[in-house]
């Protein structure tokens, strides 16, 4: 065989021989090149300090059969140039079917214009693999590229038809919190693509997304399933190693003086010392990824504007000044693009372990029982949650300033079908409550909620003469932002004989914003929310419970995002009883005047009721009841027990 020959069979041969063994940061390293127009820096790929381990974990989620790997980022962190890198590796090293998924088609056509043709075509390595779409491979388009061993399917997630079909080894989905929530009857876009890796044994699976708010963002949901590493850096001063933060002193943070932005540094958690920030990329050059839980099948890393070298930490001092001034929408976008965390808004939501543990024992408490009405109440009213199965009777007290204590609550089971679950309601809202000073308080008001199952039989229980007499509402709510928490009532007809009863509507959007931030409130005062520890019905369900609304953002397409209040667990009854209470309160108190005149009378039927017991001690000294053996009340309050004007 001549030479010329030889040389020939030898690259022919060649072409069977296994790829070499590398990773995607070094074959990015030495065959990418970044198209001059589509980075800001351009030329031959230069990862930064965090990069590398990112692009890498591919290899680690194969090699672990990893769920997926997730990247929750700020904005401008090269999320999408390591998605080019990953395409590129496994076009030109290891080819397979891959799926590049954005968050809609006119932006996977914009990144393949834009993004992904400019580094086929400055890479050598890229540009002999994958087919033009001219000559003899017309078949690749603008969002379809051919390559040897494999395709690029570049499919926007607003798309179901793409999502559908042929299966896919590698699946990059990009900006996942900007996927629709649902495509009709086909279900969610990531879910759709991930069944089309389900034949592939080594398949990867690799998220990333700028998150949105707390508790709606897709990549926070991901991020939290995950072993969350975080990337620290060590201290210059005393080697303490930590991640970044923006405001958490536990971790290296960002501090400032006044409004100026000059003055921007890190602190160390551990020694205190002050970090310029020529001192940071010094600390990144050092840094590396960390786990900060359990692996329990999915890969996840945190990066913001920090981490990367370019970032300035005077630039977003000042962004953040300019959000603070702008307001709400501003502070969120700072937190979502420049920190990469999920943002909540303020007064969202309600923590339940906080709420549980500020339960407090009321007065003359004794075991078993929850004690007496502590003695700034001076009025108690009702809500009534209706179920198919049972009611649930919620009473409240109120102080001046609308300062609250739950003081009792009882589940009273049965059908509202049926007339026992009613009698026995009856008789429980005829009881009165003993005050700390030995006055016993009535329920002045009651809402019952009239939008369950049992509807008619609600009705019938309010429209009754001697539920009239006892301030019992019927009520029901409505959700949107302009309807009045406690409107004017309006006569319901109903039934074949067209009976008639006066239904009061609440607005439930303006009753979860009056209540939500009273049970946020932290110090006690007009608006704080009292909890009794003793109390058989209320514990860490029932908490749970109260803190189970919270207020999101919702965005329809082309539409402005509005404000909604959504229930996130399936039994959120104790909070809308005590929106029911709440609301008795403002029926019987329309004006908002006599909490005060309440508290009046219950000092003066408390002092008249000293008075008429130091009388017969005075004369001939009988003897006192029995400890636990309820007080009379006064005849003041006795009348009004009665329904007489209270």
């Amino acid at each position: 065989m001549t030479t010329a020959a030889r040389t020939v069979v030898q690259r022919a041969m060649r072409a069977y021989d296994p790829p070499p063994d590398i990773r995607v940061s070094e074959w990015a390293a030495a065959e990418r090149v970044v198209a001059r127009g589509t980075s800001a820096r351009s030329g031959r790929w230069r990862s930064e300090p965090y990069q590398d381990a990112l692009m890498d974990a591919v290899h680690e989620a194969v090699a672990r059969r990893a769920e997926a790997v997730v990247l929750m980022k700020s904005a401008r962190v090269g999320a999408t140039e390591m998605l080019l890198n990953i395409v590129g590796y496994f076009v030109a090293h290891d080819p397979k079917p891959i799926m590049l998924l954005e968050p809609t088609e006119s932006l996977a056509k914009r990144i393949s214009k834009r993004r992904l043709g400019p580094m086929i075509a400055a890479a050598p390595a890229l540009a002999r693999r994958i087919h033009s779409g001219r000559g003899r491979h017309p078949d690749s388009t603008l969002l379809h590229k051919r390559f040897p061993g494999g395709d690029i399917l570049l499919v926007g997630a607003n798309s179901p038809t793409p999502l559908s079909s042929d299966a896919i080894c590698v699946l990059l989905a990009d900006e996942i919190d900007k996927y629709p929530t649902n495509l009709g009857d086909e279900g969610d876009p990531l879910s759709l693509a991930r069944k089309r890796t389900a034949t592939y044994w080594d398949a990867v699976r690799w998220y990333t997304s700028t998150p949105t708010l707390q508790g709606e963002s897709e990549i926070e949901k991901w991020y939290a399933l995950s072993d969350q590493r975080r990337f620290v850096v060590p201290c210059p001063r005393c080697g303490h190693e930590d991640f970044l933060t923006w405001d958490d002193q536990r971790h290296f943070w960002v501090r400032f003086s006044g409004r100026d932005p000059a003055t921007a540094h890190l602190v160390c958690p551990a020694c205190a010392g002050r970090l310029e920030d020529h001192e940071r990329q010094d600390m990144l050059r050092q840094g590396r990824w960390v786990a900060t839980a359990p692996y329990v099948g999915v890969i996840g890393f945190h990066a913001w504007e920090a981490y990367a070298s370019w970032a300035r930490l005077a630039t977003m001092v000042a962004n953040w000044l300019r959000a603070v001034r702008l307001g709400q929408a501003q502070v969120r976008e700072f937190h979502n693009q420049t920190l990469g965390r999920p943002f909540e808004l303020p007064g969202s939501k309600v923590d339940a372990s906080s709420l549980l543990g500020r339960r407090e024992p009321y007065p003359h408490a004794r075991e078993g029982y929850v004690g007496d009405l502590p003695a700034q109440v001076c009025g108690l009213t009702a809500g009534v949650d209706t179920q198919d199965d049972r009611l649930e009777l919620h009473v409240w007290g109120y102080a001046p300033g609308e300062e609250s204590w739950l003081v009792d609550v009882q589940i009273i089971p049965g059908d509202p079908a049926r007339p026992e679950p009613w009698q026995e309601l009856d008789r429980l809202l005829t009881r009165s409550y003993r005050h700390a000073t030995g006055v016993s308080l009535p329920i002045l008001a009651t809402c019952i909620d009239s939008g369950g199952h049992r509807t008619q039989h609600v009705y019938d229980y309010c429209r009754r003469p001697a539920s009239i007499a006892r301030r019992v509402y019927c009520i029901k709510g409505q959700g949107g932002p302009d309807i009045p928490f406690v409107g004017d009532h309006r006569p319901r007809r109903y039934g074949q004989d067209e009976r008639e009863v006066n239904l009061h509507l609440i607005g439930t959007d303006q009753g979860n914003a009056l209540l939500t931030p009273r049970l946020l409130q932290a110090a006690a005062g007009p608006g704080y929310v009292h909890l009794p520890i003793g109390h058989h019905h209320v514990g860490e369900e029932y908490v749970a419970q109260l803190a189970g609304m919270r207020l999101t953002l919702k965005q329809s397409k082309g539409k402005p995002s509005v404000r909604v209040w959504e229930a996130i667990r399936p039994r959120v009854e104790a909070f809308d009883a005590a929106l029911y209470a709440l609301a008795a309160l403002r029926l019987a108190d329309p004006r908002g005047d006599q909490l005060t005149a309440w508290a009046g009378r219950v000092a003066a039927a408390a002092a008249d009721l000293r008075h008429r017991e130091a009388e017969p001690a005075a004369e001939a000294a009988p003897p006192q009841p029995a400890a636990g053996r309820p007080v009379g009340r006064s005849s003041y309050l006795a009348g009004h027990a009665r329904g007489s004007g209270w």
